[in-house]
């Protein structure tokens, strides 16, 4: 079936908005803080206001802070002198592990049962680098990485007890990222000595099996991501990545999304996140030229992506560290200089001009898409110009002109309004200078 279909398919299959819910209210990225002046390397959330930072603090005690509104604003927590903090999982807001390393390379596990407010040392052993952790339940926990100098370096290292006692066992090169959906269903990103590895289990961690996939131009995976025991991602860390999936809870795995050069320069990506089979996010960074903080998007369980947020006054070579979702209406990026971003509710505007001095121009996707009488059309300008940009049914006919003006340099937004107008696949043209694109909406009433 061609991919145009697919996509079309895919976006029917997408809830619509209730009328009154699509004019009032738009969900967007914001940046919320810039807590600390060290390189930041982890981020967590239990809930949508409880949330933890790491960072490389080798010299201090404060390596993780504690927000309790949403990301705003966040306080230090103390803990063991010298840590540095790579990976942080909760299993509710009081319970949870942080794994990092000290200066001098020895791999530590600590615990809280009172959300951070005290730390406990719980595992500690020497040559060691631990990548991430995974808060299956409060009793529960498996933490993934490597060993220093050392051939077949993997290493898993879990307890079921709350962290009363820690098992490690050895397997593959190193492994990066591990991701839960139960106590007993798992995946982890992998590397062997031939390329990158997704490894499995389905009792709790106490035994893992090696998934193939099709090794040829993916390389060493940076990020995965589970919904259910069935349905998952994972990304490849390179510039211009594949994205992964499976809908069989890896047996097999499908090379399903390539990311294109598109003329300015590729993205490559740390994290992915989905909140449901639909609504994921893809967190790292886009060069423009030079790279930036950027977070990509997909609303049709990734058969396409566009370019939701990037911060393009933060030149970042690392971008986007890490990211957390809870639902398709809240998730969090951490950008290792830049700070912490939210994706929630905004403030809801007929047009609005954010002011912000862009590189180029672009026209954005429409959202929501599909909609039901009203829906958001953004795009950019990288200097004042004559814009027009105009509403097409499927046989070409403009059926309304939304801007006619000359707009100033920035990011602008207008509410295409369509109560007049049936139901069907319209499409949305921006005209400004010698610049024209043209995407695709769908009205379902």
């Amino acid at each position: 079936m061609p991919r145009t279909l697919l996509t079309l398919l895919g976006l029917i299959l997408i809830p619509c908005w209730t009328t009154q819910h699509a004019m009032a209210q738009q969900y967007g990225w914001t940046k919320v803080a810039d807590p600390t002046d060290h390189p930041a390397t982890a981020i967590e959330f239990a809930d949508s206001l409880n949330g933890w930072m790491g960072v490389i603090n080798e010299n201090a005690d404060r390596a993780i802070m504690k927000t309790s509104d949403g990301g705003h604003t966040w306080q230090p927590q103390i803990a063991p002198l010298g840590l540095n903090v790579y990976a942080i999982s909760f299993a509710n807001s009081l319970h949870g592990w942080v794994v990092g390393n000290f200066a001098n390379a020895d791999g530590v596990i600590i615990h809280t049962s009172n959300g951070g407010q005290t730390w406990e040392q719980q595992f500690y052993v020497t040559r060691r680098q631990y990548s991430d952790i995974s808060a299956q339940s409060i009793t529960q926990g498996t933490a993934t990485g490597y060993g220093l100098n050392f051939p077949n370096a993997g290493k898993i290292v879990r307890t079921s007890n709350s962290g009363t006692r820690w098992e490690e066992q050895s397997l593959l090169t190193y492994i990066i990222k591990v991701e839960f959906v139960d106590a007993v269903h798992g995946w982890a990103a992998a590397q062997s000595d031939s390329g990158g590895r997704i490894i499995h289990t389905n009792d709790g961690g106490q035994t893992w099996t090696i998934q193939r996939y099709d090794l040829e131009d993916v390389g060493r995976l940076s990020g995965i991501s589970f919904v259910d025991s069935l349905h998952g991602w994972a990304i490849s860390g390179l510039t211009y990545p594949w994205l992964l999936q499976t809908i069989n809870g890896g047996e097999t795995w499908e090379k399903f999304y390539k990311f294109p050069f598109d003329g300015t320069g590729g993205a490559y990506f740390n994290d992915v996140c989905f909140a449901d089979s639909l609504n994921g996010w893809l967190f790292g960074a886009k060069w423009l030229p030079g790279f930036r903080p950027a977070i990509y998007r997909t609303r049709d369980g990734g058969r396409s992506w566009y370019l939701e947020f990037v911060d393009i006054g933060s030149p970042d070579l690392i971008g986007f560290i890490d990211g957390v979702v809870l639902d398709q209406n809240h998730a969090w990026g951490l950008a290792e200089v830049s700070g912490v971003y939210r994706y929630g509710l905004t403030t809801a505007v007929k047009e609005h001009n954010f002011a912000r001095p862009l590189l180029g121009f672009s026209l954005a996707q429409n959202y929501p898409n599909p909609f039901n009488a009203s829906t958001r059309i953004a795009y950019t300008l990288p200097k004042r110009t004559q814009v027009e940009l105009s509403v097409y049914d499927v046989l070409g006919k403009k059926v309304k002109m939304l801007v006619s003006e000359a707009k100033a340099s920035g990011t602008h937004a207008v509410q295409f309004e369509s109560a007049d107008l049936p139901s069907g696949l319209y499409h949305y043209t921006l005209k400004a200078g010698n610049f024209e694109e043209t995407k695709s909406m769908l009205l379902l009433k």
